[in-house]
């Protein structure tokens, strides 16, 4: 029998946007987990509450409070997005990023 692989950022996607993901990882899950899972999670997390909420801007918004969470750098969330969000939602991703970073301190 040949079993694929599965890399850690497809993982993360599939984890993510997967009907157990009804709530977030928790920081603490989040801290053992590969850079390229966090990512994939991110993603897939923040894409199926798009879906559910039939907006990009959620999807945005969720992927930056994500990325503060599971300190991810702002600027390697953004590449992960730049052929995939506008300027807009751009802005909509670093506000969330920023706003959870100020509730932080």
């Amino acid at each position: 029998m040949n079993k694929k692989t599965v890399s850690p950022y497809d993982a993360g996607l599939i984890a993510g946007a997967g009907a157990e993901a009804k709530m977030q990882m928790s920081a603490f899950e989040m801290s053992v987990q590969s850079l390229d899972f966090t990512i994939g999670y991110i993603i897939g997390y923040s894409r199926s509450e798009s879906i559910r909420s039939a907006s990009h801007h959620i999807e945005a918004s969720t992927a930056g409070e994500l990325g503060f969470l599971y300190k991810l750098p702002f600027e390697t969330l953004r590449q992960h997005y730049k052929d995939t969000f506008d300027e807009e939602l751009h802005r909509v991703m670093r506000q969330a990023y920023e706003d959870a970073a100020e509730g932080d301190e």
